[in-house]
């Protein structure tokens, strides 16, 4: 692909939990993990929402990392 004369290689795009190991994909709830029949959604505005860390007391099952532990 050549962008302002600039030729870039065009990249293939692969999910990003598509290559980790076994074990993680059963024991971690990631963005966009299935669990209980539904897409985990570990971002602001989604189901399974976003908390600060250290500034909210509670976090009323919303995650400060993206992950959750299955």
């Amino acid at each position: 692909m050549v962008c302002n004369g600039i030729q870039q290689k065009v990249r293939k795009k692969i999910p990003p939990y598509s290559k980790l190991e076994p074990r993680f994909q059963a024991s971690i709830l990631y963005n966009g993990a299935t669990w209980k029949g539904r897409t985990i959604e570990p971002f602001v505005g989604g189901n399974d929402g976003w908390m600060q860390w250290l500034v909210e007391k509670d976090g009323n099952g919303r995650t400060a990392t993206g992950y959750f532990p299955a």
